[in-house]
C-alpha cells in the first residue's frame, strides 16, 4: 500500500515536470531504477564481504549521499531529482537495511511495539495522502513519508494490528497480486485516453479504464506473470526471457539509431525540422553569404539558382512560409529570407516587452539592430523589387513597442512602426505586400490523426481531434476584429500596400469553418506556424497573385 502511495505522489509531479501525460511508457522509469539498483547491490555486497564490513554499515553509507543529493538538486532540478538513480537508491536502500536489522536479531520486539510501529506507518501514509498533491515538488524530502511508511509497515510483521486489519483485507491482498501487472497497465490506458482527447479525461472514462486495467492485470497475472513464475521448466523459462530480453534489447538500438522506424506514419509525414529537411522542400535555397551584418543568429536565406529580385521578411511565420515559397517561385524571380525569431518587420519602434520566455530570449536590442541592418541591405540592393512582410499577429497585438528601449509604450506602437517602414520602403520604389497573418484561435495544435491499426480507435481520435482542431470562420473575425481592423487601417494609409489575405485560402468560408485539418493533411505544425502544406497553399497562390 505504501509502494502505491508513493506512486501517487509522484504520479502529478513529474506529468507536469516533463509533460509526461503524452507518453504511455513513461512509467517504466521506476523499473529501470529498481534494475540498475539490481545490478550494483550484489556487487556492493561482495566487497563488503571481502573487506569485511557489516551489511548494514554499507547501507547506511550509501543512504546518507544518496539522500543529500536528493535533497541538493530537488528545487534546481527537479526533473533529475525525479529520475535519477542516484536520487532513488536511498528509498530501495530502506529496505535493505530493514533485511539486515532483521537477520541480525535487532527486530525481536513484542506485539504491542509491532502494532504501534504498523500505526505510525499507516499514520504516515494518511498524512501523505492529506497533503501531497499535483503540484508538491517530489522526491525530495517528501519521499521520507511513503518510505518511511512502507518500511515500518513491513517491520510491523503481519500480525501487527494495522497488517492484519486493514492490510488482509482480502481485496486488498488481490490488488497486491496483481499490482505489477496493474502498474504496467494502468497509465499507457490513461495517457492514451489523454492523447485522444487532448485534456485530462473526464471521471466517468478515468473510472473505466481503471477497471479496464484491472481486468488487464488478472489476465496478464493468469496467463503470463503466474504460469513464468510458478511451475517446472524454470531454466527453460530463464533461457527464454533472456533471449527475448536480448532482442528486445537488439531492436531498441535499432530504433534509437533511425530514430524510430522509418515506415511509421510520424516518420513519413514528419514536418521538416533541420536543414536536411528543408532542403528537400526547396534544393535550391542556401544561406546567404553577402550580408556579414546580419549577423549569425538571424536567418538569411537566398535561392543559388538565381540572384532573388523578391524578399520575405519577418519573425518565425516568414520562416514558416519562405521554403515553399521558393519551391514555387518562378524563374526569373526568385525569393530570399531575411528574419529573426520573434522579431518583427519595423522602423522607428522597438519591442520593450515580451509575451513568452521564447521571445524574451530573443533580445529585443538585436532585434532593433537587425531591422536597421535588413533595411539597409534591402535599400542598397537595387536588385530587390518586392518585399514581403510576415509576422505573427501575437507579436504585433500583445507586445509592446516604444521608440526607444526604455520609453514608455505607445499605443499600436507595432503598426506604427510598420507603417513607418512601409513607408520608407516605398520611397525607395519597393512594392510591398504585408501577410495578414493565418486564422488562429484553435482549441488545440494537437491535431495529427491517430495511425494505431486499430480502425474503431482511430475513427474515435479522429472525432475528437476534428472537434478540437477547427473553429468557426466568423468566431475567427469577432477574436481578430481589431487586428484587422488595424491592418485596413495601414492599407488605407499606404494606398499602394498589397494585403495578402490568408483566411479564404486556410479556411472554407461558404461551410463558416477553418481547420489546422485538411484531408488528413496538417495545414499547421507548431502552435500556429504554417506547416509545408499549409505553406504550399499560400506559396502557390501567392506566386500567382504577384507573378513571382
Amino acid at each position: 500500500m505504501a509502494h502505491h502511495v508513493n506512486r501517487t505522489a509522484q504520479l502529478g509531479s513529474w506529468v507536469i515536470a516533463i509533460n509526461g501525460w503524452y507518453k504511455p511508457l513513461l512509467h517504466l522509469w521506476s523499473l529501470s531504477i529498481e534494475e540498475q539498483f539490481y545490478l550494483i547491490w550484489p556487487f556492493l555486497l561482495f566487497i563488503s564481504n571481502k573487506i569485511k564490513l557489516p551489511t548494514i554499515f554499507v547501507s547506511i553509507i550509501c543512504i546518507i549521499p544518496s539522500f543529500i543529493f536528493s535533497l541538493l538538486i530537488s528545487y534546481s532540478n527537479p526533473v533529475a531529482d525525479f529520475f535519477s538513480p542516484l536520487t532513488r537508491f536511498w528509498e530501495i536502500l530502506f529496505g535493505a537495511t530493514l533485511l539486515c536489522l532483521e537477520r541480525n536479531g535487532y527486530m525481536r520486539i513484542s506485539s504491542t511495539t509491532r502494532s504501534c510501529i504498523s500505526i505510525a506507518g499507516g499514520a504516515l501514509i494518511l498524512i501523505a495522502l492529506a497533503t501531497f498533491n499535483n503540484t508538491s515538488p517530489y522526491p525530495g524530502w517528501r519521499a521520507m513519508l511513503p518510505v518511511l511508511a512502507g518500511t515500518l509497515l513491513i517491520a510491523s510483521g503481519s500480525n501487527a494490528c494495522i497488517n492484519r486489519w486493514v492490510l488482509s483485507f482480502r481485496p486488498l491482498v488481490l490488488i497486491g497480486v496483481i499490482s505489477y501487472p496493474l502498474y504496467l497497465w494502468h497509465w499507457p490506458l490513461l495517457s492514451y485516453a489523454r492523447i485522444l482527447l487532448d485534456e485530462p479525461p473526464p471521471a466517468a472514462i478515468r473510472t473505466g479504464l481503471l477497471l479496464a486495467s484491472i481486468v488487464l492485470a488478472v489476465v496478464t497475472y493468469l496467463l503470463i506473470e503466474k504460469p513464468l513464475r510458478f511451475g517446472r521448466h524454470a531454466t527453460g523459462k530463464m533461457i527464454g526471457l533472456c533471449i527475448g530480453m536480448a532482442i528486445m534489447g537488439i531492436a531498441g538500438r535499432y530504433i534509437q539509431h533511425h530514430n524510430g522506424l522509418p515506415t511509421r506514419y510520424v516518420a513519413t509525414h514528419a514536418l521538416p525540422t533541420d536543414w536536411d529537411a528543408l532542403l528537400r522542400i526547396a534544393p535550391s535555397v542556401e544561406k546567404c553569404t553577402q550580408s556579414a551584418d546580419i549577423g549569425a543568429e538571424n536567418w538569411c536565406y537566398t535561392d543559388k539558382r538565381e540572384i532573388p529580385h523578391a524578399v520575405l521578411i519577418g519573425d518565425s511565420h516568414a520562416d514558416a512560409l519562405y521554403w515553399s515559397l521558393a519551391n514555387h517561385s518562378r524563374p526569373g524571380d526568385r525569393w530570399m529570407l531575411m528574419g529573426r525569431p520573434a522579431c518583427a518587420p519595423m522602423l522607428g519602434m522597438e519591442r520593450i516587452t515580451a509575451i513568452n520566455a521564447l521571445q524574451n530570449k530573443s533580445d529585443p536590442p538585436k532585434c532593433a539592430q537587425f531591422n536597421q541592418a535588413r533595411l539597409r541591405y534591402i535599400l542598397q540592393t537595387e536588385s530587390i523589387h518586392l518585399v514581403l512582410i510576415a509576422t505573427a499577429q501575437r507579436v504585433l497585438e500583445l507586445d509592446s513597442y516604444a521608440p526607444h528601449a526604455g520609453e514608455a509604450a505607445v499605443a499600436n506602437g507595432a503598426f506604427i512602426g510598420l507603417s513607418n517602414l512601409i513607408t520608407r520602403l516605398e520611397e525607395a520604389g519597393k512594392t510591398v505586400v504585408f501577410l495578414e497573418d493565418n486564422p488562429d484561435g484553435f482549441r488545440s495544435n494537437k491535431c495529427a490523426l491517430l495511425h494505431s491499426g486499430i480502425k474503431w480507435l482511430d475513427h474515435i481520435g479522429e472525432n475528437t481531434i476534428r472537434e478540437r482542431c477547427e473553429i468557426s470562420y466568423s468566431d475567427y473575425l469577432k477574436k481578430s476584429s481589431n487586428y484587422h481592423h488595424i491592418v485596413a487601417e495601414l492599407q488605407a494609409a499606404h494606398p499602394k500596400l498589397i494585403v495578402y489575405h490568408t483566411a479564404p485560402i486556410l479556411c472554407d468560408i461558404p461551410a463558416n469553418k477553418c481547420e489546422r485539418l485538411r484531408n488528413s493533411e496538417l495545414l499547421y505544425s507548431h502552435s500556429d506556424h504554417l506547416s509545408t502544406t499549409g505553406a504550399d497553399y499560400i506559396a502557390a497562390d501567392l506566386s500567382k497573385l504577384l507573378n513571382y
